[in-house]
């Protein structure tokens, strides 16, 4: 399990990418393209979000709306996500 939780880290927020060559993460992203992750991600999320409120209150899910019908652009976790280090 921790093993599935840093690669999602990885992926999601680039948590600990520092450790990986940049010849790693260039192999990676050219076998593995991220094909916009960051935005469908987000929408994706705006979607839980929207369709079912009431399961997103008290996880990250909550940074991506405070209501639903509200988009929050200042959220920690949709910022850090958008500011991982991989071009898309």
């Amino acid at each position: 399990m921790a093993v599935g939780t840093m690669g999602i880290g990885l992926d999601y927020g680039g948590f600990g990418v520092e450790s990986l060559s940049t010849a790693d993460v260039e192999r990676i992203l050219s076998a593995f393209p991220r094909l916009r992750m960051k935005q469908r991600f987000a929408e994706t999320c705006c979607r839980v979000v929207t369709a079912k409120p009431e399961t997103s209150h008290d996880n990250f899910l909550r940074d991506f709306g405070e209501t639903i019908r509200v988009w929050l652009q200042s959220c920690v976790n949709r910022r850090r996500m958008m500011n991982a280090p991989f071009d898309e």
